[in-house]
């Protein structure tokens, strides 16, 4: 995991530090969004809104590890409770709250991000069904998720009016 955070900021270390940026200002020409699936949910749940499993809540937790030096400023998830808990350990490291999003509209997820989270580091935790699209719609390329993959950490980057680049890494327990 602290493999990973080597290989985020050395990819983007020179972008930051080619942009000339006064102190204390925030630099508004590189937006990283994390997309993640949420962890894994607890098979025999009887109703439609399962919590996470064990390995669930160690794989949520194994997120908040990894991005817990990423500066994120924004966490949005779906309303279901595994994309919340998924997301709820980074929040409660970070002291962010989480805004919940439709996952059926990418585009205008997309929209809000490269406007409103201009220049900010984003994490959405959505569902396997519903990534893809919006990893496509933020301009980014992503293969669908296998039903049991819940590793899959997809990083897009996008520097002012750039094409965005894709980064695909794992994270916690294959």
């Amino acid at each position: 995991m602290i493999a990973i955070l080597g290989l985020l900021v050395a990819l983007f270390a020179p972008a930051a530090a080619a942009t000339s940026v006064a102190p204390g200002a925030r630099d508004t020409s590189v937006t990283t969004v994390i997309v993640v699936r949420h962890a894994e949910k607890t098979p025999d749940w009887a109703g439609s809104d399962p919590p996470l499993s064990d390995a669930g809540r160690a794989r949520a937790a194994a997120l908040a590890h990894v991005l817990a030096d990423a500066h994120v400023d924004v966490i949005y998830a779906t309303h279901f409770l595994r994309a919340r808990a998924t997301a709820e350990p980074l929040a409660a490291l970070t002291r962010d709250s989480i805004e919940v999003v439709d996952q059926d509209h990418p585009d205008a997820l997309a929209a809000r991000i490269w406007s409103r989270d201009r220049g900010r580091t984003v994490l959405i935790v959505g569902h396997s069904d519903t990534l893809p699209a919006i990893v496509r719609s933020l301009g980014g390329t992503m293969a669908d998720l296998a039903s049991g993959q819940f590793d899959a950490m997809i990083v897009i980057t996008r520097r002012g009016e750039q094409p965005p680049h894709t980064l695909r890494l794992r994270y916690g327990a294959p």
